[in-house]
């Protein structure tokens, strides 16, 4: 009795419903039962190895296409591949001399970053025991996360269809654009993409934790995910809720045992991210976000990008049919569609973006295009995405692309190879044709993805280049360079009207867009067994200084230098900083007549023996260098400690300044915001260095001591207790560690000059008063 009332109820309820509404979903159940009816005849388990093997050599097909391009590119890589590059000789360096903890509590200025370090730990293995090329490294490591990726994808389609649809998957997510680009790049995202696809592959197959045999693996997918990717977990928040649910049944064991292990190792990564970004914001406030607003579609762009608008429009259309399907509809599409949707409004609300991030996110097309391909077309469709593959891989395709919303979408078409399409080898072929010797500087002007100092000093070992020095020199340095590279036809006329009068071109390339100049001197070198020339007052690349002398011996006549040229200065100046009693030793000084006066034409390094720089020129440095800090005080005691208003409430920070071994260390002692500050063993990640030889011009800074008004650099072994109230002494670690193989920097000293180095006209002779030089 009971069942006819609830059969009579939903008739009543069906009655309710518009008829064109009740035609609607009957045209589209028997539409869809045509076109998916073959689905029924398959078999639930497949006893042959058909799928696994036409998987394999779907794998093989795109690992030579991948091959091909890491052999024809030859070890070209991109600035920001090379940056990641140097993490990983950072890391296999930490690890070959168990300076591991080391490696974690200090970080290079110029590479602060918030990666995990799965990634980069793959390559220790393969570096120590199969290759020591990095490129054919970083192939062998991405291979085996890109055959993760692709076999998670097939299994996780396979379950519920068949080897036909999960070949399918397989293939059209092996041939996104954006898989292709990780896949040729040091990137963390792509074993990002392996372990998602992982983690939900083993949640979707263990039918909500009714196959417990899944769960290990499931959670051992999150914890190598955690370890890889600081944002892992918003990946996965569809999972979290089964997880909770899993962890409070009688499965508790087996998720602890497969998560809780990587959870432990992420901490200390984990609180070392903290601590910077809090570091970072501190030092650059809202800027460090770089936002760009809250708006909904701001992801929309870059998933179109990555996935060219042709795969775009099928995957995003067969998700939707997916999820409204009604003949076979796919059991777990919810849990596919919350994968694509909760990572996109997730970093939609999170201020700084990236369209990396939305990457792991676009599996779920390769999913529903497998799912929603009917059999009909299903093998003619395979054909056609390896075909378009093939065709994006090899380069016969064209970058083609439409703008949207003022972004430009690509349509078809990869980037060209780098090693040609940017004349990387034509570059290097003619800077091997044109430097001689190794003391020489390269820089370049402009850049690019490619064209970098970066990218061009990691090729120098292949044209037989390894002792030239790349540098990047600002605008005002850029006459220091013997060869400038400019790249951009624009910032041809950014140059100094004089830097055509040191330069001569030797070649450009399409269009002007690259242009190589070699340096000739114009005037003759100044040959001597010394010169001592005084200064009355000048300006160094903006630096302005007075009563300066110059004492230059040993002169290489071979070379054309002076092996040693010491300098004194009684003040300097840039900008807001005021310096004094400053004593410099130069290497391998070049001096030239020029316009019937003597001219520094170059040097290879410069040593700070002894200089002075004051509280007050220190704070009018950091209040202009920081907007945001205002009322800033500064006392030099026992290190830098800064106090002001930030954002108009009190902060105060100190640091703590070594050298030594080549490098400057900065370590962060105190940091106090609004009366918080974290606990002190937390500052054991905020430890920064500077490499000396990394810098613009190699630099070697001695010894440090400060009092609380001055800080004063000093050659080490001339204590003077009684002239200072604090006294530190940080001896080095042994040798300077800086590069010598820095060329002649040359450059035009020329009066009134601001992007030269050279003080005004007025070089005195050997023995003649300063004060009688012209200014």
């Amino acid at each position: 009795m009971e069942e006819n009332k609830q059969a009579a109820g939903a008739g009543e309820e069906q009655q309710r419903v518009p008829a064109w509404k009740r035609k609607w979903v009957a045209s589209r159940m028997a539409f869809e039962s045509i076109l998916f009816e073959r689905e029924l005849l398959t078999e639930k388990k497949e006893k042959n190895y058909k799928g696994i093997i036409f998987f394999s050599l779907i794998f093989a097909f795109e690992l030579v296409l991948l091959w091909l391009y890491f052999l024809r590119n030859g070890s070209a890589m991109s600035m920001e591949d090379v940056q990641k590059l140097k993490i990983t000789a950072a890391y296999f360096s930490s690890f070959t001399s168990g300076g591991f903890w080391d490696l974690l509590k200090n970080t290079g200025v110029s590479s602060i970053n918030f990666d995990m370090p799965l990634y980069y730990v793959s390559f220790l293995p393969v570096l120590k025991y199969v290759t020591t090329d990095y490129s054919w490294a970083l192939f062998l490591v991405n291979s085996f996360y890109l055959l993760a990726f692709l076999l998670a994808v097939y299994l996780l389609i396979s379950r519920k269809r068949n080897f036909e649809s999960a070949l399918l998957g397989t293939a059209f997510a092996a041939s996104l654009p954006f898989v292709i680009d990780l896949a040729r790049h040091f990137s963390p995202q792509l074993a990002t993409l392996a372990f998602v696809s992982l983690a939900y592959l083993c949640f979707i197959r263990s039918e909500e934790f009714e196959e417990p045999k899944w769960i290990f693996p499931m959670a051992v997918s999150i914890s190598l995910g955690l370890l890889n990717d600081m944002l892992f977990v918003v990946y996965i928040l569809p999972i979290l809720p089964w997880l909770n649910y899993a962890f409070a049944g009688i499965y508790r064991a087996n998720i602890v045992k497969g998560l809780l292990p990587g959870l432990i190792l992420c901490v200390p990564f984990y609180l070392r991210i903290v601590m910077k970004a809090t570091f970072l914001y501190f030092l650059n406030g809202p800027e460090f976000f770089k936002t760009q607003g809250f708006n909904l579609f701001w992801y929309l762009g870059p998933a179109a990008d990555a996935v060219q608008l042709i795969f775009f429009a099928l995957g995003a259309g067969a998700m939707l049919w997916m999820y409204y399907s009604l003949f076979m509809p796919y059991d777990k599409r919810k849990i596919v569609t919350k994968w694509f949707l909760t990572p996109y409004l997730v970093f939609w609300l999170i201020p700084f973006k990236s369209p990396e991030y939305i990457y792991p996110a676009l599996v779920p097309f390769a999913v529903a295009m497998a799912i929603m391909t009917p059999h009909l077309i299903r093998r003619y469709m395979l054909g056609g995405v390896l075909l378009l593959s093939l065709l994006n891989q090899a380069g016969f395709l064209p970058e083609k692309s439409v703008k949207i919303k003022n972004r430009d979408i690509s349509v078809i078409g990869l980037e060209k190879l780098p090693l040609k399409a940017e004349k990387l080898d034509e570059i290097m072929t003619l800077l091997k044709e044109n430097v001689s010797g190794e003391r020489q500087v390269i820089s370049v002007f402009g850049e690019s993805r490619y064209i970098n100092t970066d990218t061009l000093g990691l090729l120098a070992g292949d044209y037989g280049l390894s002792g030239v020095r790349f540098v990047k020199y600002p605008e005002e340095f850029i006459l220091f360079a013997d060869v400038v590279i400019v790249k951009g036809a624009d910032n041809l006329g950014r140059l100094s009207p004089f830097f055509h009068g040191f330069f001569k071109e030797k070649v450009s390339f399409n269009e002007k867009d690259i242009s190589v100049f070699k340096r000739e001197i114009p005037g003759s070198y100044l040959p001597g067994p010394a010169a001592s020339f005084s200064l009355k007052a000048g300006s160094i690349a903006g630096v302005s200084f007075s009563n300066a002398v110059i004492n230059a011996r040993d002169f290489d006549e071979k070379r054309g230098v002076y092996k040693r040229a010491d300098v004194s200065v009684s003040y300097a100046g840039l900008g807001e900083i005021d310096a004094s009693g400053i004593e410099l030793v130069f290497e391998d000084l070049c001096l030239i007549n020029f316009e019937n006066s003597p001219a520094v034409c170059g040097f290879s390094k410069v040593t700070v023996n002894a200089m002075m720089l004051t509280d007050y020129s220190l704070s009018r440095f950091i209040e202009k260098k920081f907007k945001s800090l205002k009322n800033v005080e500064v006392e030099l005691d026992r290190g830098l400690s800064v106090s002001g208003l930030l954002r108009d409430k009190d902060f105060e920070t100190r640091v703590e300044i070594k050298t030594g071994g080549g490098e400057i260390f900065f370590s962060v002692k105190k940091l106090e915001y609004r009366g918080w500050s974290p606990p002190k063993w937390l500052y054991n990640f905020m430890n920064f260095r500077v490499k000396e030889s990394e810098m613009t011009i190699p630099v070697e800074v001695k010894q440090l001591r400060f009092r609380k008004s001055v800080l004063e650099v000093y050659p080490g072994g001339t204590r003077n207790p009684d002239n200072f109230d604090e006294e530190m002494d940080f001896p080095g670690k042994g040798s300077n560690g800086v590069s010598r193989g820095g060329a002649r920097n040359s450059s035009r000293l020329k009066a009134g000059m601001k992007a030269v180095l050279r003080p005004n006209p007025g070089l005195n002779a050997p023995g003649e008063d300063p004060d009688e030089g012209s200014k």
